[in-house]
């Protein structure tokens, strides 16, 4: 019984944190909604995404080439894979398809 409760507390001690941190989180997001954002920062959205969807992939070629030790060497190439793999998605898939996508959209604008 004493672990069960010991658990649920632990899980309620969680739940506020979580909570917290959710407020935490907007509150950062609306203080920083007026802040011009700069070429890092859109750099940094543009490659977001792709890096999300290749780190991992990256990181299973390169146990490849460095095995299953996880040393220094392994991270950082695969960070340099994932970052030219994502830079790679952006300007030949991204970019074109963006392009095409905008200029379907105006063409469907009728001219007034």
């Amino acid at each position: 019984d004493r672990a069960v409760a010991c658990g649920s507390y632990y899980l309620s001690s969680i739940g506020r944190l979580l909570y917290f941190s959710m407020l935490l989180s907007a509150w950062v997001v609306i203080s920083l909604s007026d802040v011009a954002s700069s070429s890092l920062d859109a750099a940094m959205g543009e490659l977001s995404y792709p890096l999300y969807l290749l780190h991992c992939a990256a990181g299973a070629v390169m146990l490849v080439w460095f095995g299953y030790e996880r040393s220094l060497a392994y991270a950082l190439a695969s960070v340099c894979l994932a970052l030219a793999g994502s830079w790679s998605m952006v300007v030949l898939l991204d970019r074109p398809l963006a392009t095409c996508k905008s200029k379907s959209l105006l063409q469907r604008i009728p001219a007034s």
